[in-house]
């Protein structure tokens, strides 16, 4: 008796149900959240900054543009095809919303670690 040649998982499998029914919304929330993941870890260094100190960002505020406006391009289209095409569309709608918010967040890390730590920003 021989057994059948395994295959690897498929769309349609019904192991997966999740990857069938929901994978743009997954997908949307998986970049939404790496940009800000990325975002958090490249604003890390903010914390290390001596007290008393003046710092003038602009190498990090283009590198967070770049990524906010990147997720906003990519994040934003797959989670509009999200909610037309899945169900529930509470994927989506958490797709739309943070890929939006990458910018936003990485100012309230800045204006948080400049506050705790005690350091100014310069214009």
């Amino acid at each position: 008796m021989q057994r059948p040649p395994s295959r690897p998982p498929s769309r349609t499998s019904p192991r997966f149900p999740t990857l069938q029914s929901r994978g743009f919304g997954i997908v949307a929330l998986a970049l939404a959240i790496a940009a800000h993941l990325l975002i958090f870890l490249f604003s890390v260094q903010f914390f290390f900054v001596p007290a008393g100190s003046h710092i003038r960002p602009m190498g990090w505020a283009m590198f967070v543009g770049l990524v906010s406006a990147g997720a906003f391009i990519v994040v934003e289209p797959v989670s509009i095809i999200s909610l037309f095409r899945e169900k529930p569309r509470f994927l989506g709608v958490l797709g739309l919303v943070l890929g939006i918010t990458p910018f936003p967040f990485s100012s309230l890390i800045l204006h948080l670690a400049a506050r705790i730590k005690g350091f100014g920003l310069s214009p």
